[in-house]
């Protein structure tokens, strides 16, 4: 939480000194389980905090960073189904994505996104080590304004990390080229969350 406040007084600094047109929207929510690895793992559900700093490229569209943290927990069944291993794991997104807004009156503005990224997991546990991963999400929500520079907004979304990635080019008997990407995603948090919208800036 001291690192979220440390960037929203840096991006609000920010946006006074440039004069920069930013909308930043800090935000609490919840994320839900998931199961994987056959089942023998899941990772927990839990709290999660965050911001979005979103800048206008053009009518509608915004390139947005997401900083999204979450407390929760990593559960492993081990060997033995009936005897549970579970630790407290601290889950965290830094993304960078575009989002398209629109409004539908002065009041209500539609929004769906996505974003890609770094996504990091670790334990306050001794000797553990934290494993990072490339990271991607995708919401979809609508912001209420209060007035021209402050309203509310809520969204679901669901954020998941994206492992074994390995590429693949061949050429065919009849010498034409191909390839593919093959990924694979161990699981997804979803979640809601909301909070509130700061337009800042000229």
């Amino acid at each position: 939480m001291k690192k979220l406040a440390a960037l929203l007084f840096g991006l609000f600094a920010f946006a006074a000194v440039a004069q920069a047109q930013l909308e930043v929207m800090p935000f609490m929510g919840y994320s839900f389980g998931d199961k994987f690895a056959g089942g023998y793992a899941k990772v927990g559900d839990g709290t999660t905090y965050g911001v979005v700093v979103s800048y206008p490229i053009t009518r509608g569209i915004n390139v947005e960073f997401t900083y999204s943290g979450q407390s929760g927990y990593y559960e492993t069944e081990r060997f033995d189904p009936s005897k549970y291993e579970k630790v407290d794991m601290m889950s965290n997104y830094f993304l960078l994505g575009v989002s398209k807004n629109y409004a539908v009156s002065d009041v209500v503005t539609l929004f769906g996104g996505w974003g890609a990224g770094v996504a990091n997991y670790s334990s306050d546990i001794e000797g553990a080590d934290s494993q990072t991963f490339f990271g991607m999400n995708f919401k979809v929500g609508a912001k209420f304004w209060l007035s021209d520079r402050v309203g509310i907004f809520v969204q679901g979304n669901a954020s998941f990390p994206i492992t074994d990635v390995n590429a693949n080019v061949w050429i065919s008997w009849n010498l034409q080229p191909g390839g593919g990407l093959d990924t694979r995603v161990p699981f997804t948090q979803f979640g809601f969350n909301g909070g509130l919208v700061f337009r800042l800036g000229s």
